[in-house]
C-alpha cells in the first residue's frame, strides 16, 4: 500500500463515488463494486480494513445527516470505539 500514487487515488476515488451512486440509487452494491478496484491497487490482505473503515465513517456521516434525535455522546462513543478497534484489527 506505500505505492499508491496520485493516478491510484484518483481513480479510487472516482470509482467510490460512482460506487456510492449506483448503490444510492439500487441500495446496495458499493462493497461489492469497490474492491474489485481496490485488489489491484492495495492488495487482497488491505481491502477489508480500508472498506471497514469507509464504512464505519459513512455510516457515521449518514447518522449526522438524517433527521431525529440522536444522542451525540453515544454516537461519539461508538465511533471512536469502532476507530480503535479497527486500528486494532490493523496491526
Amino acid at each position: 500500500m506505500d505505492n499508491v500514487g496520485a493516478y491510484e487515488a484518483i481513480l479510487i476515488a472516482a470509482m467510490a463515488f460512482s460506487a456510492s451512486l449506483i448503490g444510492g440509487i439500487s441500495g446496495f452494491g458499493t462493497g461489492l463494486i469497490l474492491p474489485m478496484v481496490l485488489v489491484p491497487i492495495v492488495g487482497v490482505e488491505n481491502v477489508i480494513p480500508l472498506m471497514a473503515v469507509g464504512m464505519v465513517v459513512a455510516h457515521h456521516l449518514l447518522r449526522n445527516v438524517t433527521p431525529g434525535r440522536h444522542s451525540l455522546l453515544m454516537e461519539s462513543v461508538v465511533f471512536i470505539g469502532a476507530m480503535m478497534l479497527l486500528v486494532r484489527g490493523l496491526s
